[in-house]
């Protein structure tokens, strides 16, 4: 994407330049939502997996979005605060679970306990605070355990 400087913009000082590009960007990209949900039909159909995406909503981290054979409550799913994936989040580090007894001890959120998958942490920088923030999980699977 190119972006074009306008007069208005060039009486800003420099230091709000890519606070002006980011407001560009953002208010001419499609909606998140449909960003986020581009990106998991996309590895579902690419690699032949389920993926979902879980956020924070306040203090719970809910399922939003997903794509694969998944059934999921319009409202979203409250992920267990016991299960692998708050886990993960917790401690910030990506898993490859290739072995299903990696997944012992913890709580599953879904009914059909899915013991093959990976999971992603999601953080980004708060431009404001400069503090790194947790916003959620990506979480890719067989869809069955193995």
């Amino acid at each position: 994407m190119v972006f074009i400087m306008t007069a208005n913009d060039k009486k800003h000082d420099p230091y709000f330049k890519d606070i002006l590009e980011l407001a560009r960007l953002l208010s001419a990209s499609t909606v998140p939502e449909k960003v986020i949900e581009t990106v998991l039909n996309n590895l579902c159909e690419r690699l032949g997996k389920r993926a979902r995406c879980a956020f924070f909503e306040g203090e719970d981290l809910k399922l939003r979005f997903w794509a694969g054979e998944l059934p999921c409550p319009v409202e979203g799913l409250k992920i267990h605060k016991d299960s692998i994936v708050w886990d993960v989040v917790k401690k910030g580090v990506a898993v490859n679970i290739t072995d299903p007894h990696q997944t012992n001890g913890y709580t599953h959120t879904l009914l059909t306990p899915v013991k093959i998958k990976a999971i992603i942490p999601l953080r980004y920088m708060d431009p404001l605070t400069n503090e790194e923030k947790q916003l959620g999980a990506l979480i890719v699977d067989s869809g069955k355990e193995e």
